[in-house]
């Protein structure tokens, strides 16, 4: 089946296999038609995801030399899986359970650490693009690392798309709130917050989005560019577990539009799951202190899991006494929030592993 799908795609242009994003990429994985170890494709199918291919500024196509593979759980339509860990079947009613895992070490070994360090520019550091969607592919999760020069105050801005952001190191202010590690942040579109100024060490934070918005629209001057009447809002919660080896905490109760926050800590051995009511549009999963198994993979600090339904939620093994999670939960409504790419691309400042107006 998946060989003739391969064939039908190849008869299509190549404009429009472009145009299909990654999808090809699905399809000579699971035809076993290019393999980095040249195992079949009835081992693929069972053991292992491919993430989408990256295509490099003006380039003609994808450079397949790039797939990555990644073990994956696989996990029944039938019944809910027991954990996450990764097994094989030879089951035919079983499929491969959709993850995207992002660390530094990809970022540097993509190339997608930028430096924003251009005079009269709003931004001073540099941020580790972990995963996003690229130019041309259909809009997905976006993850980014944000490393905030000592005492910078980035201005107050908003963005067009839904929102978190996680605190993972250094300390700083956004807007009157004091923030550290395990501070998050919440904000719907267009929705203005900040200023963040940055403390004496610098500050770290993830930004994590449903749909990838490579836009940031600075106050005043942006104000025209803010829909009149669109519903606005933020939320904000911190971290404290005290002196207790095992816990959790809720960092943003579970609104009634879907989104939330929580944070876990566990002793090592000990395992971690987000128990709480799914958002169709998924979930985000920092690694903030320690690290995690994941299946066949660790995740290390500072590493980042996107997870999405139907799927059973991942779970977590703490690999080192007092690993900490941070898990953030997104609304139904953030996967509909399709912005028109004129008015992406009209932004002050592009904020992507591509852009290089404000960024090397």
């Amino acid at each position: 089946m998946f060989a003739n799908m391969y064939q039908a795609l190849e008869t299509l242009s190549p404009g429009l296999r472009r145009t299909l994003g990654g999808l090809e990429a699905v399809y000579d994985v699971m035809a076993g038609v290019r393999t980095k170890d040249g195992r079949g494709a009835a081992a693929l199918r069972k053991q292992w995801q491919v993430q989408p291919l990256h295509r490099a500024p003006g380039a003609a196509d994808y450079d397949r030399s790039q797939i990555r593979y990644v073990r994956r759980t696989a996990v029944s339509v039938n019944r809910p899986a027991a954990s996450c860990k990764s097994e094989t079947t030879s089951e035919p009613h079983r499929r491969i359970a959709m993850l995207r895992v992002g660390t530094i070490e990809d970022a540097l070994a993509g190339n997608r650490r930028r430096h924003f360090d251009v005079e009269g520019g709003k931004f001073r550091g540099y941020t580790d693009f972990m995963f996003e969607s690229e130019p041309g592919q259909p809009l997905g999760p976006q993850a980014f690392l944000v490393h905030q020069a000592p005492d910078w105050e980035l201005p107050v801005h908003f963005h067009m798309q839904y929102q978190m952001q996680v605190i993972v190191g250094g300390s700083g202010k956004l807007g009157r709130h004091a923030v550290g590690p395990g501070s998050v942040h919440y904000a719907t579109p267009q929705s203005a917050y900040g200023p963040l100024k940055a403390g004496p060490e610098g500050v770290e934070y993830f930004t994590l989005r449903v749909l990838t918005d490579k836009g940031a629209w600075y106050m005043p001057e942006s104000r025209p560019m803010m829909e009149m009447g669109k519903p606005k809002s933020q939320a904000t919660g911190d971290l404290s577990f005290g002196a207790t080896p095992v816990s959790a905490a809720t960092l943003i109760a579970l609104r009634p539009d879907g989104a939330g926050a929580w944070a876990y800590r566990a002793g090592a051995g000990e395992t971690v799951r987000c128990s709480e009511p799914a958002s169709p549009a998924g979930r985000f999963h920092v690694v903030l202190r320690g690290s995690f198994r994941l299946g066949a993979d660790t995740v290390p600090r500072h590493g980042c899991v996107y997870w999405s339904p139907p799927d059973e939620p991942p779970e977590f093994e703490a690999v080192e006494v007092g690993s900490e999670l941070v898990v953030v939960q997104f609304p139904e409504v953030a996967l509909h929030n399709v912005v028109d790419p004129e008015v992406l691309a009209k932004a002050p400042q592009q904020v992507s592993a591509t852009a290089s107006a404000a960024c090397r």
